[in-house]
């Protein structure tokens, strides 16, 4: 009798602990900030620092030409760009509407680095809250 309660103890407990090992991803913490970042690096053979730039800069003129004043930083000689704009935030597809954003994009010769942070939900539920 005492084992069967603890085969069905062990039964009746495996899908609890199945349920906890499969908790929601983290999301990318930058170690210094504490700020949701996501970055990476794309290599680009062949590709000069000038035309990655001309191309960087292109984009972001035409992706974030909506968000007005966007572009805050266009530094031809350090080969940088920052943009501060707004996304449209999808979560299990429903419209969470617009998360601002901070878009850093560093060139160098064949190669970008870009870094997305600072995130800020900006449209309020219609209870008021910000949460998503």
């Amino acid at each position: 009798m005492k084992k069967l309660l603890f085969l069905l103890t062990l039964l009746l407990a495996a899908p609890v602990a199945y349920a906890q090992q499969a908790a929601a991803p983290a999301l990318p913490l930058d170690p210094a900030t504490h700020l949701v970042t996501y970055s990476g690096v794309v290599n680009v053979p062949g590709a000069t620092r000038g035309e990655l730039y001309a191309r960087a800069s292109a984009w972001a003129a035409s992706r974030y030409k909506a968000d007005g004043d966007a572009l805050q930083v266009q530094d031809k000689v350090k080969n940088k760009i920052v943009v501060k704009g707004y996304t449209k935030a999808l979560v299990n597809g429903r419209d969470c509407g617009p998360v601002g954003h901070m878009l850093s994009i560093s060139i160098k010769e064949g190669v970008y680095q870009y870094e997305v942070t600072n995130f800020a939900n900006t449209h309020p539920t219609p209870a008021g809250e910000y949460g998503m």
